[in-house]
């Protein structure tokens, strides 16, 4: 059960199986495994407004009430109250916590043009393109390996490219139409550009991965702009060489792309969303008007400063004032 003051507004309730709440929308974790123990029933926290709203731990029979206020001080006061209760209710909670609290008059609008930008792999689309490109080469799992560590941070993007593309050297070209066969456009991704259009919005891609596929997502998913890296190819054979021509895309490139298209179009970087998984990301993230980490990994998870767990990008417009 989530209550709610509309399905479009962030919200938060408890897994009954984890006993783990899951706030959106906030600009917080509220990290409580043991809660579904503490009682019969799970209670529900529903928060509605971006923050603005807050109601209390419910149990179904209990009915909902809720306060309003469009003070960020006051909304401070009122999700600081909401955690006492709670900490108070339940004796079994483990951690707390709240990050960087962002509230409605901070976050970007739909009533207004503005830019959202995302990467591409795991963002955009389910997959890894590189990943893909390596079992089409049949060296996958070696540059999976390579690709996990690069996007949690472990390893320099860079140098974490080159030695992946070296291994697709001798790939014929013409693999490309069965790579990008297999891709699948993430569910709500074409939805949440449709709509963000509607309301005047431009929409960009900054990847590390490639043109050869990222052109053709770009074109189906109707973009108004794209980056990304340039394989080599030797023109004798029709193979790839094992390089990437012209500059890399790293976090750097993403983040300038971000401020060159919002001043292309005159868009207050108030009025930008980025969204990525990876590392390379995260300038990006901290740098626009609403960052999300969206089904990231653990260590840009923990840097961003909202996020979304389920593979579901329509949920981007929770986050959006209307």
């Amino acid at each position: 059960m989530i209550a709610a003051t509309s399905p479009m507004l962030p919200r938060a309730a408890v897994n009954p199986a984890s006993g783990r709440m899951i706030s959106l929308g906030i600009g917080g974790n509220i990290d409580s495994r043991a809660m579904a123990s503490a009682t019969p029933t799970p209670p529900t926290l529903s928060i509605s407004e971006t923050s603005h709203a807050v109601i209390e731990p419910i149990r179904p029979s209990e009915p909902v009430a809720h306060t309003s206020c469009w003070s960020t001080g006051v909304c401070a006061r009122i999700t600081e109250k909401c955690m006492v209760r709670l900490s108070q209710r339940f004796s079994t909670i483990e951690r707390m916590s709240v990050q960087s609290l962002q509230v409605l008059d901070d976050m970007p609008t739909l009533c207004t043009p503005g830019l959202l930008v995302m990467d591409v792999d795991s963002t955009l689309i389910d997959e890894e393109v590189i990943d893909e490109l390596g079992d089409a080469a049949g060296v996958g799992e070696r540059i999976a390996d390579v690709t996990a560590r690069a996007m949690n941070g472990e390893l320099d993007f860079a140098e974490a490219l080159h030695a992946r593309v070296a291994l697709l050297k001798g790939l014929p070209a013409s693999r490309f139409d069965d790579v990008y066969a297999r891709l699948h456009f993430t569910n709500g991704a074409l939805p949440l550009i449709e709509r963000l259009h509607a309301h005047g919005w431009k929409v960009g891609v900054v990847s590390g991965g490639f043109h050869e596929i990222v052109d053709w997502l770009a074109r189906e998913a109707g973009l108004d702009y794209w980056i990304a890296n340039r394989l080599g190819l030797d023109d004798a054979t029709g193979t790839l060489d094992g390089t990437v021509t012209g500059p890399i895309v790293t976090k750097d490139v993403k983040l300038q792309a971000l401020h060159d298209w919002a001043q292309r179009n005159a868009i207050d970087m108030r009025q930008t969303v980025a969204v990525g998984d990876g590392a390379n990301d995260l300038p990006m993230i901290a740098a626009a008007g609403l960052g999300i980490a969206f089904c990231a990994k653990p260590k840009v998870r923990a840097a961003a400063p909202h996020t979304i767990d389920t593979r579901d990008l329509t949920r981007v417009l929770d986050f959006l004032a209307h």
